[in-house]
């Protein structure tokens, strides 16, 4: 198969796991990997962006690796340059589980309500990506979910990698609630492509591109209903796990350690 020129990956200095907290902004390697299944999912051989980005397979089976938020910025726009595919983040959301988002992906599912899982991304969202934060508030008869990113990080964030994660976000909720979470509308910051199908068929509500903000509306009488597959027990332990891996998270690498001490 013959794919069409793409842009060259940037230096991300291979991928690895991060002992400590890296210098540069990461994400979990989970994400990449749902990236090469999503490449799969569209008929296209993945092995290219694997050549090209020099991703070590073998990190797949890590659950606690991480990798430059560089990395699946450069693996997004290949793939949508490959497939051309504008709306290619929405199909990434379709590739993702539960464990993509480690010990918090099962807090998720095992929260109380929708309410109780904003929470438990708000307070442990740093766990997929350190490179933005996820905030609600109340707005009349709507629950609004705010995807915020830090400002350091608003040239690696793309919009596509913006929607896919409002995207997982959505699939997520749906299955939690057996289809109704029902939203009143999205907004994105991605320009308005010439066939907007994609994306009314995930999000099945007016969709406001070139937004300032990426947001979900949801009536805020769907957010406190208790969900068939809240357990206290399981939240408790997930929440306990997302504690030890942010610890692990903040603990200086070695070579920070070194050079603090060679400083002091």
């Amino acid at each position: 198969m013959s794919y069409p020129a793409i842009i060259e990956p940037s230096d991300h200095s291979g991928m690895e796991v991060v002992q400590g907290y890296n210098q540069s902004d990461t994400t979990l390697a989970t994400w990449a990997f749902s990236i090469l299944s999503a490449l799969k999912a569209h008929g296209f051989d993945h092995q290219i962006l694997v050549d090209r980005c020099h991703i070590d397979m073998t990190l797949e089976h890590n659950a606690d690796a991480r990798v430059p938020i560089t990395l699946t910025r450069d693996m997004m726009a290949m793939a949508i340059q490959i497939t051309g595919d504008p709306s290619f983040g929405l199909q990434v959301a379709r590739q993702t589980r539960p464990t993509s988002w480690h010990g918090l992906g099962y807090g998720i599912y095992a929260s109380n309500t929708i309410r109780d899982c904003f929470d438990r991304i708000q307070k442990y969202s740093r766990i997929f990506s350190t490179s933005g934060y996820t905030h609600y508030r109340e707005e009349g008869d709507c629950f609004v979910v705010e995807l915020q990113i830090h400002s350091a990080c608003s040239d690696i964030i793309s919009a596509s990698q913006i929607e896919a994660i409002l995207a997982t976000f959505v699939l997520t909720y749906r299955h939690l609630c057996h289809d109704r979470f029902p939203l009143q509308k999205v907004t994105i910051p991605s320009s308005k492509p010439n066939n907007i199908q994609n994306y009314e068929r995930m999000f099945k509500c007016p969709i406001e591109f070139n937004a300032p903000v990426t947001s979900l509306y949801v009536p805020i009488e769907s957010v406190d209903y208790r969900l068939a597959s809240a357990n206290q027990t399981l939240a408790k332990e997930s929440d306990n796990i997302c504690e030890q891996y942010l610890a692990q998270m903040d603990q200086p690498d070695l070579i920070t350690q070194i050079s603090q001490y060679i400083v002091k």
